[in-house]
């Protein structure tokens, strides 16, 4: 599902296509429990992407590699995984 957001660093609005549901968007919508409870399948930073709406690669060029760095390496939104 194509989930549009705005990026709280850059405040430019872009979308990617996320594996979710219009019911776990309304879930989280509702505060009904944690984001990554709500949305097992996806990365950390596809999470970031929902709740900030910094992109993994908006992420990667502000912050460098997020968490303990295995997000980005898998994570399809950036070219090539990294």
């Amino acid at each position: 599902m194509k989930v549009y957001r705005t990026s709280m660093l850059s405040h430019t609005t872009t979308s990617l296509d996320l594996p979710v549901t219009e019911k776990q968007l309304e879930r989280y919508a509702a505060r009904a429990g944690a984001v990554q409870d709500i949305f097992p399948g996806l990365c950390a930073g596809e999470r970031e992407f929902l709740m900030t709406g910094t992109t993994p690669k908006e992420w990667k060029k502000n912050f460098g590699i997020c968490g303990n760095g295995t997000c980005h390496k898998k994570c399809p939104h950036l070219k090539g995984g990294k």
